[in-house]
Formats: C-alpha cells, sequence, structure tokens
C-alpha cells in the first residue's frame, strides 16, 4: 500500500501501520537471532518493543516512498552464534511471516470491533510489506531466507554487506514510486489482493 493522499488523518494511520510493523518484526527479528547467540549480552528474553531500537532510516524512507520497509536488526555476528546458516534462516522466516500475522490479527480485531480505516490501513501496510519481504534483497527476510541455502562464503558476504541492499531497495522504491516498476508493482498487488481474499475475509 503506498501513501497517496497527504491528508493528515490518512498520514497518522500509514504511520502507525509503520510503527507496528517495524517494532514487532524488529523485536522479533532480534529474538530469532538471540535464540542462536553464545552470549545473548544480558538479555532477559524479553521483547523490546521500543520503536526507536527498530527504527532504520532507510527503511522508514521506502514506507513512506513504495510503502514497504524494514526494521533495523541486531548484527549478525558468526562468532557469536551456534548456528549461523540457522540463525539466517529462522531470522528470515521471522521477517516475513511477522507481517502476515500482524496483518490478520488486525483484521481479525475489526471484525470483532467494527471496520475501521485505520484497522484497513495497517492491514495493508503490513500485508504489502509481508509481499516485498519475499524478494531476495538484503535487509528484506527473503535475502536471509536465501543466504542460509547458499555456500558458507556467500552466507558470510550477506552478512558483511547486507547494508548495501538497502540503498537498491531505496532505488527501487523511488522508480516504484515514480511508475517505473510497473511489474513488480501489479505482482506486488496481486499478492496483496489475494490475502485481502482470502486471508483477511476469513480471519
Amino acid at each position: 500500500m503506498i501513501l497517496t493522499s497527504l491528508n493528515s488523518e490518512e498520514i497518522l494511520y500509514f504511520s502507525l501501520g509503520v510503527i507496528i510493523s517495524i517494532t514487532i518484526s524488529g523485536a522479533a527479528g532480534d529474538m530469532a537471532i538471540a535464540a542462536f547467540s553464545r552470549n545473548p549480552q544480558g538479555s532477559d528474553g524479553k521483547p523490546d518493543l521500543n520503536p526507536l531500537a527498530h527504527a532504520d532510516i532507510f527503511g522508514i524512507c521506502t514506507f513512506f516512498l513504495a510503502g514497504f520497509g524494514w526494521p533495523k536488526l541486531r548484527k549478525i555476528e558468526k562468532e557469536q552464534l551456534n548456528n549461523i546458516r540457522l540463525a539466517t534462516l529462522v531470522t528470515g522466516a521471522v521477517l516475513i511471516l511477522t507481517n502476515l500475522f500482524i496483518a490478520v490479527t488486525v483484521s481479525t480485531v475489526s471484525d470483532i470491533l467494527g471496520s475501521s480505516r485505520v484497522f484497513t490501513v495497517v492491514m495493508f501496510v503490513c500485508a504489502t510489506t509481508f509481499t516485498f519481504n519475499l524478494l531476495p534483497i538484503p535487509p528484506l527476510g527473503g535475502a536471509y531466507v536465501l543466504a542460509a541455502m547458499l555456500p558458507e562464503k556467500i552466507l558470510e558476504a550477506f552478512i558483511s554487506y547486507a547494508r548495501l541492499g538497502s540503498i537498491v531497495l531505496i532505488i527501487i522504491a523511488i522508480l516504484l514510486r515514480l511508475g517505473y516498476l510497473p511489474v513488480l508493482s501489479n505482482n506486488v498487488q496481486v499478492i496483496v489482493n489475494l490475502i485481502d481474499k482470502y486471508i483477511f475475509s476469513v480471519s
């Protein structure tokens, strides 16, 4: 879902969707990494639900440019993990599925409390982010899943240079905003529409 209206109410609802997405997916991603850590650095096992702790400047920008984004996660350190490949795979799966879980949960709450524009916007922000997370471009979840299946040297390179993917995604977001990637935009919309039809409608 791309923010197209400068209406203050719509911006507020969209921003709420962004905050919910980065906070919950960021906290879940950090917990996934911590679960494989040899040194949890004093973690008490509780998720950090401070939005500022998970705010990534590039991720926030892409939300407002193209309707999707990503949270800031703790860095994956090979030396500090018991199983780097499994940790990377689980982290990617968590990043992908958390946004779908949020969208379905909000849809369920909407059914219970009654339909509202704020619920609709939050649902579609998270559904759009879930869909983009399937792309194998770091730091999106799909890239973590793909990297976990590749040879170790490529996996290590992914970890070292994952931040460069943020620049690529910013460029993609700008092109999407300008309407230059209709194939990607249309395919994302198809998936979001399927989620709306077959998941939101029965949640």
